[in-house]
This record gives structure tokens, sequence and C-alpha cells, in this order.
């Protein structure tokens, strides 16, 4: 309940049947005062009005046994009372361990509140109204904010002409946008998103436009995601923002484009020239674990599902970026750097070559063999999707870089067996018939039985899975008639040869 808290979890109940029947009152509601908050603000009306010192005339501190006390000043109804009674409440509200919040949310002042929050003459009481809401919003009484009908005051108080209220309402606001997906799409409906791109339009203080990045980042991000077409206008909002040196402010918007990165608007904002240079530049913040993981994050889901997208980022030269991520000191960058990997070696081998150019693979490899088995098992993906897209030229290549060997040795601890034997299924179908050396050794064939590799593949046909066990005899039953064939052919070839005519 403290000033700067920011809930992540709620779970109070919301009635949404009773949200839709009040829709469409409450828009109508919200227009009424949006129309007469803006008339005023043409007017000028308390822009400059200066604010009481409350300092100067209130305690600093109350305590849960002060509040009979100041309740009891509702007898005199004046605006006096009123900014006395919300500044101490709002007070009482933030404390830690013993704050009185049953008490307050079951007193007059829950009659009030959306009453303070409506007196466009008096900005001080309506941004001790909104604190309260804050305060409120980041508890279990959330819902409390709805049935009172104050969601709605809310939201037009973000086109108040003070900023300071403005930045108090964003917050509150946040908090209920991840109270609950049903508040969520309430706030929606009533139109919280065309509010809060005036609020940041018109912001001057940079702690105030965090908020209100914030509060539109919580909005897209509470589960279950809303659909892209309710929140599309938020991301021309917010991206510009990643050109900041706020590293929080950055942060809030690469969690919510993560979760929104396999949507074309998303992908059309990032594989444009300034798009790309935007990566390229939150991966050079390299004191920042928690950007390069989301950067890395993002990557890995732009070039999940649009054609062209691994290589624009190829073509800026972003392997490089992975490949430094690849050494981060910390496991869980590596980890999101060969996730986002896997996903850049899953196109064709034109994508591939620059990765095995840059020798990625061998670092891969070599991961995949000795490194930790999270990590190993994000190296499967890797490597398996690079044995299906790769050429005969680059597939010869990876197994002399010891890719039979990296992906037996993790098949032998069955980690990701089914799609390993299905990436040395496609190396079989790809290269079997065409792997001979001079000496009439198959290179593939010999690669597995220098490590092991044909008695891993027999002990995964005793699995208990029937995808494992099958695949794993399928595999056995193309080498076997390989091996077949070659010897039927040498043979032949000696009869031929010892034959006279």
């Amino acid at each position: 309940m403290e000033e700067n808290q920011r809930a992540k979890s709620f779970t109070s109940s919301f009635n949404l049947e009773k949200a839709k029947h009040d829709k469409g009152q409450s828009e109508v509601q919200l227009r009424q005062k949006k129309r007469e908050s803006l008339t005023q603000k043409r007017r000028n009306l308390d822009t400059n009005s200066t604010w009481i010192s409350l300092k100067d005339h209130y305690p600093e501190n109350y305590s849960p046994e002060d509040l009979p006390s100041i309740l009891s000043c509702f007898l005199n109804p004046d605006d006096t009372s009123h900014l006395y009674i919300a500044h101490a409440v709002r007070i009482l509200l933030c404390r830690k361990d013993d704050c009185p919040l049953e008490e307050i949310c079951n007193s007059e002042v829950m009659n009030q509140l959306n009453f303070w929050l409506n007196r466009n003459d008096h900005p001080q009481l309506q941004y001790e109204a909104a604190w309260i809401c804050t305060n409120i919003s980041s508890s279990s009484k959330c819902n409390l904010l709805y049935e009172i009908k104050a969601l709605e005051s809310l939201v037009n108080l973000l086109y108040s002409p003070s900023e300071e209220v403005r930045h108090q309402v964003a917050w509150a606001l946040g908090n209920v946008g991840a109270n609950s997906s049903d508040e969520r799409d309430y706030l929606l409906s009533i139109k919280v998103i065309d509010a809060l791109g005036f609020c940041l339009k018109n912001c001057i203080k940079e702690k105030n436009i965090s908020s209100i990045v914030w509060t539109l980042t919580n909005i897209c991000r509470k589960k279950p995601l809303t659909d892209i077409s309710e929140i599309r206008q938020v991301f021309p909002m917010i991206l510009p923002y990643l050109k900041t040196n706020n590293v929080g402010i950055i942060t809030d918007i690469l969690r919510t484009v993560a979760l929104y990165s396999t949507y074309q608007e998303i992908q059309l904002a990032f594989t444009t020239d300034e798009g790309i240079d935007i990566l390229k530049h939150l991966f050079s913040i390299t004191e920042s674990k928690t950007l390069t993981m989301l950067t890395l994050k993002i990557m890995g889901g732009l070039c999940f599902s649009r054609d062209g997208v691994t290589q624009a980022f190829l073509d800026k030269g972003m392997a490089l970026d992975i490949k430094t991520a690849l050494y981060s000191k910390y496991n869980k960058v590596k980890k999101e750097a060969i996730w986002a990997l896997g996903n850049l070696c899953a196109e064709t081998h034109k994508e591939l070559y620059y990765i095995i150019k840059e020798g990625i693979l061998e670092i891969i490899i070599k991961y995949a063999q000795y490194e930790s088995p999270s990590i190993r098992s994000e190296c499967v993906w890797v490597l398996c999707n690079s044995s299906v897209v790769c050429n005969l030229e680059q597939a010869l290549y990876l197994i002399q870089l010891g890719l039979i060997e990296a992906l037996i040795s993790m098949l032998k601890e069955q980690i990701e067996s089914n799609i390993i034997l299905q990436g040395l299924s496609n190396l079989i179908d790809k290269c079997l018939k065409n792997t001979q050396t001079i000496d009439e050794n198959n290179i593939l064939i010999k690669a597995l039985e220098n490590c092991g590799g044909i008695e891993a593949i027999e002990k995964c046909t005793k699995n208990k899975n029937e995808k494992i066990s099958e695949r794993a005899m399928r595999i056995l039953e193309t080498i076997e008639k390989q091996e077949c064939e070659e010897n039927l052919d040498y043979l032949m070839g000696s009869i031929t040869t010892s034959m006279a005519f």
C-alpha cells in the first residue's frame, strides 16, 4: 500500500454482466464529462491554480486510531474538511502493516470518492482522491472502484488540465487494468487508450511519462491477452520511447512487445531500418540483463512466423549481436540467445549461411555437449532446425564440426530425444547416400559409430514413448538398408572386375 507500490496480481472478483449492462450509460457520461473537461481546458480553468501546502496545515502522519476523528469532519461539509479527510485517508492507506483498509472501504469515504473525483473546480481534492483510488486499486478491494462508478470518473480525469492529477489517475488505472481481464476489458470499452494517449502526449515530466507508459503496457499484458485489434493503437504511442535512456520505460515496453511479437503490427515496426537500429541499440545497453533477454525474446518471436524477417536482421549484422549474447556471463541470457537462434535457423540454407559464417554453430555444438541441461535443451532446436534447412555442403561441414557427436551426447541423456531423432532422420534423408569418402567410408555412419550413436538409437527403440521408439526403429532400418546396398554394390563391383571375357 506504499506510494510506490505497484500491484502484480490480484484475486478480487468482478461482475462482467453488470459491467456490460452499465457500459452504454457510462459511455454517454464519459463523453459528457470529457467535453466539460476539454471546455475547461480551453478556458484555461485551474491550469495555474495554487495548491495548498498540506504540510503547513495538516499532520505528516496518521494512525488507524485517528480514523474516527478524521471521518467526523464529514459533519462540516466544506472544501477544507473534504481536502483534510481525503489527504488523511490517503496517508492511512499508505501504511504498510496496519492500514485500516476495511474500515475505510466501509466508511462514508466510498460515498464521497466519486464526488471528489468530479470536482473539476478543485484539482487538489481530485489529486488526493485519485491517490486513494491508487491505493485501493492495489488491494483486494479493487473491484469497489467499479461498483461506485469511479472508473469512468478516473478515465475522464486523464483529460485534466493538471499533470499531477493525470499522473496519479494513470497509476490507479494501471492497477485496475492488472487486476482482472474483465476489468481490463471494461476499461478498454470506455476508451481508456484514447484518454491515456492524450495524457501521454501532454506529459512534461519524465516520471509521469514512465507511469503512463507503465499503465498502457499493464493493460496490454494482462492475461488472457486481449485481441490485438483492441490495443493496436498502443504501439505507435509507446514504441518511440524505446529511444529514451530510461531503462524502466524501455523494460515495460519490451515486456509488452515480446507478448505480441508474432503479430504483423509489431513485425512491420521492427523490420524497418529504424526498427532494426532500435534493436541493435538495445543490445548495446549491456549493463541490463533484462533488456538483453527481452530483446532476444522479441527477435526470436519476430523470426517465428514472417518470411524475410530473418534475412533483414542478418543483413544488418545482428548475427554478431546474438553471438555476443552467447558469451554472456548470465545463463538466462545465453538461453534466450539460443532460443532466438533456433528460430533464425529455421528458414532456409541462405540464412543459415550467415550463421555458419560467423562461427555461431561451433559455439552451439560445444554448448550442446558441455553446458547445463536447460541450455543443452535449447541447443537441440538450433541444431535440428539447422539439419532441416541446410544443403548438402552445409550438412557435411556441420558433421565435421561435431554435429552428430553433440546430438548423440544429448540423446544418451534423454534430452529432447524425439526432436534429436527427427534431426538425425533429416540428416540421413539428406546425406546418407551422398557422404561417401574416397575410401568408401560413409561419413555420417562413421560419425554415428565413433560416438556410440547406433547403440544410443537402438536403446531408443525400447522407449515407452511410441513416437520415439518408432522413429528410432525407422532410422536403424534406413541405415541397415543403406549398408546392404553399399555391400551389394561393392560385391557386384568385385565380381565384375574379376570376370574374364
